[in-house]
């Protein structure tokens, strides 16, 4: 069973005073190379996560809906700091994720995904046409890549917005194989910013990349899983 928790005002000194929500642990693609190793596993988050997805601090699906809702109208929503889109392991759940869309319309909103997109099975090609369909509404779902050069693979699709895992010295600003430009997140470069001041992750028509720097005490691992040696 999927689960879900919405804080209504994250205490996360990264994301700053905002919304921000938690998918269990089973909406994770096992395809993801940081399957089982991603920052949510490394990090303090990962008690919190353990609780949404074990049921002692998740929701179905309708309460977590029900409560997004209710959130001030304009405000911020920064969807799963961990967790992925509905939709257990490879796929998207499009019946959940048009109800997600719909309650979060007077939102600014925002979010990452690492279900597969690239090739022709069946669950990349209705992956790719649902988060196409999410960000024409106004839902900024960012393609999570794991290198620069992925990035790039990603970013010619042309359906969504992209963010991609660089090396933790990677600079500032750069370029990708391809030429296009990226920009390291700013809560990573600017020691007072947060995502409530910096938003760049809901601007889903933007042609250059966002950057995270692989962080934690598993960085080199996370570099050399994501192929950023």
């Amino acid at each position: 069973m999927q689960l879900f928790h919405l804080s209504e005002r994250s205490e996360n000194v990264k994301t700053g005073p905002i919304a921000t929500s938690y998918s269990s642990m089973n909406t994770c693609p096992k395809s993801c190379a940081l399957y089982n190793k991603c920052y949510g596993y490394v990090t303090a988050a990962k008690y919190h996560w353990y609780k949404v997805s074990d049921g002692r601090n998740g929701f179905p699906f309708a309460h977590f809906i029900k409560r997004v809702k209710a959130l001030p109208k304009g405000s911020s929503f920064r969807i799963n700091v961990c967790g992925d889109l509905p939709g257990v392991n490879l796929s998207i759940n499009g019946r959940m994720l048009n109800s997600l869309i719909n309650a979060t319309n007077h939102l600014t909103r925002w979010t990452y995904t690492h279900k597969p997109v690239i090739g022709r099975s069946p669950i990349a090609r209705s992956n790719r046409a649902l988060i196409k369909f999410a960000n024409q509404r106004g839902f900024a779902v960012n393609l999570s890549a794991d290198n620069l050069t992925m990035a790039d693979k990603y970013l010619k699709m042309g359906i969504a917005p992209v963010v991609s895992i660089v090396r933790h010295d990677a600079p500032e600003r750069g370029f990708t194989p391809k030429g296009t430009r990226y920009i390291t997140c700013p809560a990573q470069t600017r020691e007072t910013m947060t995502c409530a001041r910096c938003r760049l992750c809901a601007f889903k028509d933007r042609k250059y990349i966002i950057a995270f720097r692989a962080h934690a005490q598993n960085k080199g691992r996370i570099e050399e899983l994501t192929g950023n040696t």
